[in-house]
């Protein structure tokens, strides 16, 4: 039977699950001291010291000395050995006939007794190998759990759990789930890729393990920054639990539809993820879910950040709060869900323009995230992105440049080739060093950023928008407006096919755009463009008062330039009018 549940690790766990307490490790430290005999090729405590037991321990550590020894003794006995086969060959002959029938029922039980046992060591392992996940690990060296995992990777990809698919598929999932929480794509990729076929082999038509190896895969695909392939296993995954689920128990369906609203969002479907997201959190509401719960959190922490993207502050706060204060009750300490949401609450104070609140929070969640993980991973880049911006809005330029630097080189370490985070440190760093004044080192980041998401995503896209936006304004910056404009106007023609017309991003873009009109003197077409953003900006809730603020400016700046050049028209007056309107936040109606 399998390699992979015989011989050292199979009496380790064995040991683990003596029903007589007396006969088990007497504590972690002794099954880790096993462990790493096992790792060195020493013999184990839990398997009995028998002569031959140590003697394979001593060949393979010491494999040069015995090869040479063996070479000479086979060299020896070769001879003897030959004669006394042929003595066999006729006994053997006379005996196979009247055995075969004995001996294929004898190995059918023998196979049927080691599957049985590969599924419950299987299920043992899988728990052992959840504790190399930074959730259940909370950062303490899971070097050893690693190393076992490697190993017992290799063994899955030679096939030695061949013939025990159920408990293969089990360890596939589960070391598949905690590379990827480690950021080991490759390593994950090797024991997800394979899992959906094989959970298809092994049972037929819908079942919840073919569900949950295409949400695993797709997971995966999705933090590689394959958007359209995880859209696809997300819809097949969910569409299964909706069909297995009926009227019965839907939480696999309410999980799907979370998945599937990450995915939608990073594509810029707001609204779709919007609907799937509402009806997750139903469901888990419908559960009468009493007390804390990390779905019911994980539900309302996500919502919450669609919210924030739509710019609905006000809605998206007590969503944030909720969802933090929960998983610090369910989860006290270090852990790989309280930092995000201690991250979306910094950023929603930032976007409130509370900057003292919002960098201690976001300090507490990066250092959070550098005690669970050792070494990169795309959560501790994100943290020092978002720090780094908030620094940039603070003038600590310095600061915020390390951070951004140190964000996009850990992003292009996880993530050789194009990837979606790439190419947001790009844009962000090309932000910082225009603040600068650096326009050459930013004009190459922006391109860069630019070109990557053009091949993401070929078609209309928020990300693209946005690098279209900052490579048109920097072009500006350089009365490069006749390069300019095209990018600019693609940007606002893309986002209002993404992410609609009165999107604070579009408002954006109209006033990037507006600039250029203004350099050029092209007042009226600049008015035009304004105005649409004033109109978006007066759409949007309270907690948006950024937006507006930077349409009112521009405007002044407008009227300004426009009275500058034909005095006496009462631009002068407009200019005056807006002025006022931004000192004065109350009177912000449309004129």
């Amino acid at each position: 039977m399998s390699s992979l549940v015989k011989g050292d690790l199979d009496w380790i766990v064995m040991k683990c699950l003596e029903k007589d307490r007396t006969r088990r490790y007497d504590g972690p430290a002794s099954l880790e001291l096993d462990v790493r005999r096992h790792l060195a090729n020493e013999p184990v405590f839990a398997r009995p010291p028998s002569v031959a037991y140590r003697a394979s321990k001593f060949a393979r550590r010491n494999r040069g000395v015995v090869v040479a020894v063996s070479a000479i003794v086979l060299a020896l006995t070769a001879g003897i050995v030959g004669f006394a086969w042929q003595a066999a060959i006729a006994r053997e002959q006379r005996d196979t006939a009247r055995g075969l029938a004995e001996e294929q029922i004898v190995l059918r039980e023998a196979a049927d007794a080691a599957r049985r046992r590969a599924e419950i060591v299987a299920g043992v392992m899988s728990d052992i190998f959840e504790g190399a996940g930074p959730g259940v690990a909370k950062g303490r060296d899971s070097t050893l759990l690693l190393e076992m995992m490697d190993q017992q990777a290799a063994g899955i990809e030679r096939g030695d759990l061949g013939d025990a698919p159920e408990a293969e598929l089990e360890l596939r999932l589960t070391m598949g789930n905690a590379y990827r929480e480690i950021a080991a794509f490759d390593a994950a990729a090797r024991m997800l890729e394979p899992s959906v076929a094989l959970a298809r082999s092994i049972h037929e038509g819908d079942h919840a393990d073919t569900a949950h190896a295409l949400t695993g895969l797709a997971r995966l695909v999705q933090a590689q920054g394959d958007s359209e392939r995880a859209q696809a296993l997300f819809r097949e995954s969910l569409a299964m639990s909706e069909r297995l689920a009926g009227a019965g128990d839907r939480l696999d369906v309410a999980v799907g539809l979370n998945d599937l609203a990450q995915v939608l969002q990073d594509r810029g479907d707001l609204d779709g993820a919007e609907k799937c997201l509402r009806d997750s959190l139903a469901i888990y509401e419908g559960l009468h879910l009493d007390g804390d719960s990390s779905a019911l959190a994980t539900a309302r922490n996500d919502l919450g950040v669609l919210l924030h993207e739509r710019g609905d502050l006000d809605g998206a706060e007590p969503l944030y709060r909720s969802a933090l204060e929960m998983r610090q009750r369910l989860f006290p300490g270090d852990d790989p869900t309280v930092a995000p949401a201690l991250n979306n609450l910094a950023r929603l104070l930032q976007a409130r323009g509370d900057l003292d609140a919002a960098e201690p929070v976001y300090r507490e969640a990066i250092g959070m995230w550098e005690r669970l993980y050792h070494g990169d991973h795309p959560n501790l880049a994100g943290g020092y992105n978002n720090l780094g911006r908030l620094l940039q809005v603070r003038g600590d330029l310095d600061g915020a440049e390390a951070l951004l630097r140190q964000a996009l080189g850990m992003w292009r370490r996880l993530y050789p080739g194009d990837h979606p985070n790439t190419a947001i440190g790009l844009n962000n760093l090309g932000a910082l060093l225009r603040s600068h004044d650096r326009r050459d080192e930013a004009e190459s980041m922006f391109r860069e950023s630019l070109e990557m998401k053009r091949r993401l995503y070929p078609g209309p896209n928020m990300s693209t928008a946005s690098s279209l936006t900052n490579l048109g304004s920097l072009l500006i910056d350089e009365n490069e407006f006749e390069l300019a404009e095209p990018l600019l106007r693609e940007a606002v023609e893309m986002l209002v096919s993404t992410v609609g017309p009165d999107h604070r991003r579009t408002s954006g873009a109209r006033r990037a755009l507006a600039r250029g009109l203004v350099a050029e003197r092209r007042f009226s077409d600049a008015e035009a463009e304004l105005m649409e953003s004033w109109r978006i900006d007066s759409l949007a809730p309270e907690g948006a008062s950024r937006e507006r603020d930077s349409t009112i400016k521009a405007l002044v700046s407008l009227y300004d330039a426009w009275d500058e050049h034909e005095g006496g028209q009462g631009y002068d007056l407009k200019a005056a009018e807006w002025s006022r309107r931004r000192d004065d936040p109350v009177q912000n109606p449309l004129p």
